[in-house]
């Protein structure tokens, strides 16, 4: 009687739970509605795109790139199917946003505390606490923005979806809670411990997480990662199985793992798997030069010297240290087995951006998630405290109430006026309405896919709908010769904020435009070009290659000349490393920094990245019949550069400031 009185709080509790998550993302969700404006570079339309596509018929990675994953696409596509508009999946992705982040904290909370009412209050409370700007004023601008910002990136989709990526080892890891409390109910042993060192459990579970390993580009390879380390220090600490007995679940894990990546690839790509692994493989390889993110230093130099990153890693470190020490000893509980596998997910793949070329740049899942972790060991504080359970309970029953009369009273102004392509009220009548009608019905292809193309109801047609997803030698040769091949009349790019970064990184596209095309058409957040009979520019350029005593080589360009032009100049080169030493710095990755632009203003955006070896073309802007490009191996003295050749190709307009 006891047992099943309990079990009826317990339902009760998640009841009330539920209704206080699901009333405030309805909130937010509706918020976000009330103006479907959007800006070209972040992730509404690179989510939207990838929904749009599946909903037309076409498959991910073989017929369009889905860069992310297929996390977004399982979280929210169930739900857009009902309703396919943009304004909707604003809704869709932000309600779903939060109500991931908050079952994300529910479990951290609840895996800390062992306290379900405190989870459910904390969780329920947490998003709202920091949209309130409540943060701001106790902390002040300097860390309240910080924390504010962090937080913002969890609990709604962000540029890249990112509480929907790293959710995957909340997932596993609530689904492995369920198994073993179904197996507890049976009168079977529900010890984790035991499980990771046989090998029909090893083997099953790397089919499960195979299976996952398409749900995204960084946290579907974490989580096999983290969970192959725990397997590993669970033998060698506490289960000590016979080592053939457990080397053949590791075998068996791998294999698994392996049969369920081929089975997921195809699943997602209708029976080409093989379209994934290309993707993948090619994504992973060129972005690390591409982003530059650890600008121009060698990885392990990186990290030491990115003190933000380094106090993350030292408390992660220590955290995991005190939960490991804890296996050591015969101490661990199946929670914190579970919260040890997330913690090293998230730190899996956190690194795995910062060791891929990206840099430290998307922190929120490592930082957010381990402020829940910390703010769970203060509340396992307050669950010693008498009626403390009960009375986080009745708080939970009031916020539920507070949320739930908010959300039936929300009656937000629309602002703009309505378009029948986004479905939604916007500001954006130049981009919608009169881009539309100034390129004349005319097929317009945009270097980041947006409105324009519902207006006009196109795809972008190389597939890839953001050209920072187009990577990898044969990706962007494809790219670039179906922009030629198709001749288009009009081409559109972001803004000038962002437009130098993207011209100077992508010269092998933007020497085409900006010899082809003139000024036509601006909208709110970018410039519309129109093809242009007008002459290119015409000029001689001699390159002489010198190398200089630092091992860099500077070109320099001459001409008769004397307006401002961008030199078109193709080099061949390769690079090697210094010595060992440099190489594991490095974790063996080599690039190329060039300082050089396109743009004939000064630029904060100035100089580009280039990969290990190869042919390359860059610009070389030209002043006074002069011109110099400085090119050298990444890390200092770390990558050593020889080049091959500097040959001048053509002369180009500069890009306008």
């Amino acid at each position: 009687m006891k047992e099943r009185l309990q079990k009826h709080r317990t339902c009760l509790l998640l009841a009330v739970y539920a209704a206080a998550v699901l009333c405030m993302a309805y909130s937010f969700a509706v918020t976000r509605t009330q103006c479907s404006d959007y800006v070209s570079i972040d992730g509404d339309f690179q989510s939207y795109n990838v929904f749009r596509r599946i909903l037309a018929g076409q498959l991910p990675y073989r017929d369009f790139a889905n860069y992310i994953g297929m996390a977004p696409v399982v979280c929210n596509l169930p739900f857009l199917a009902l309703h396919n508009s943009f304004t909707a999946s604003l809704f869709v992705t932000n309600f779903t946003a939060c109500v991931l982040f908050c079952t994300a904290v529910l479990l951290l909370i609840y895996l800390t505390t062992a306290s379900l009412p405190l989870a459910c209050l904390v969780s329920a409370l947490l998003p709202k606490f920091v949209h309130s700007q409540i943060l701001l004023r106790l902390l002040g601008a300097r860390y309240g923005t910080v924390l504010t910002e962090l937080f913002e990136g969890l609990y709604t989709p962000g540029n890249s979806m990112r509480v929907a990526r790293s959710f995957l080892p909340f997932l596993l890891t609530a689904a492995a809670g369920l198994c073993l409390r179904l197996l507890r109910r049976r009168g079977r042993k529900a010890d984790i411990l035991p499980y990771l060192s046989r090998p029909r459990f090893m083997t099953a579970a790397g089919f499960v997480l195979g299976l996952f390993v398409v749900w995204s580009n960084d946290y579907g390879l974490a989580c096999p990662a983290a969970l192959a380390v725990l397997m590993i220090v669970c033998q060698i600490a506490v289960n000590r199985a016979p080592v053939r007995q457990f080397l053949a679940g590791l075998v068996g894990f791998a294999t698994a793992a392996t049969v369920g990546v081929l089975v997921s690839a195809a699943l997602c790509t209708g029976g080409h798997p093989g379209a994934w692994f290309a993707a993948t493989g090619q994504t992973a390889a060129y972005q690390f030069f591409y982003f530059n993110g650890s600008e121009g230093k060698a990885i392990v130099p990186y990290i030491f010297t990115t003190p933000r990153l380094l106090a993350v890693t030292a408390a992660y470190l220590a955290v995991l240290v005190f939960y490991l020490m804890r296996l050591v000893r015969g101490k661990a509980q199946n929670r914190d087995v579970g919260l040890v596998f997330i913690l090293l997910s998230l730190a899996a793949g956190t690194y795995a951006y910062v060791c891929g070329g990206s840099g430290y740049h998307c922190p929120e899942p490592i930082e957010g998630y381990g402020l829940v972790v910390c703010l769970g060991f203060l509340c396992a504080g307050l669950r010693r405290i008498p009626h403390a359970p009960a009375a986080a309970a009745a708080a939970l029953v009031l916020l539920a109430g507070y949320y739930g009369r908010a959300a039936i009273t929300l009656r937000p102004e629309p602002e703009g006026f309505y378009s029948e392509a986004l479905q939604g009220y916007t500001t954006y009548e130049k981009a919608l309405v009169g881009a539309a009608e100034a390129t004349d019905g005319e097929p317009v292809f945009s270097l980041y896919a947006t409105g324009l193309e519902l207006a006009k109801g196109q795809f972008q047609p190389t597939g890839y709908d953001y050209i920072i997803h187009a990577l990898g030698a044969e990706a962007r040769q494809r790219y670039c010769r179906q922009f030629l091949d198709g001749d288009y009349t009009y081409v559109q790019v972001p803004s000038l904020s962002v437009n130098v970064w993207l011209a100077n990184q992508n010269w092998d596209l933007y020497r085409y435009i900006l010899n082809g095309y003139e000024p036509y058409y601006d909208t709110e957040y970018s410039h519309i070009l129109k093809k242009t009979d007008a002459p290119a520019p015409q000029a001689e350029v001699t390159v002489q290659a010198v190398q200089r005593d630092d091992g860099a080589w500077e070109l320099r360009c001459q001409s008769s000349r004397t307006d401002c032009f961008v030199a078109d100049v193709q080099i061949t080169y390769d690079t090697a490393f210094a010595d060992f030493g440099s190489a594991l710095l490095a974790l063996g990755r080599r690039a190329v920094t060039a300082d050089t632009t396109c743009c004939a203003q000064p630029s904060p955006y100035y100089g580009l990245a280039l990969p290990a070896a190869g042919t390359q073309n860059i610009p070389v802007l030209m002043q006074n019949g002069t011109g110099t490009a400085v090119l050298r191996g990444a890390y200092g003295k770390g990558v050593t550069l020889q080049l091959h050749s500097a040959v001048y190709q053509q002369a180009v307009r500069p890009l306008a400031g």
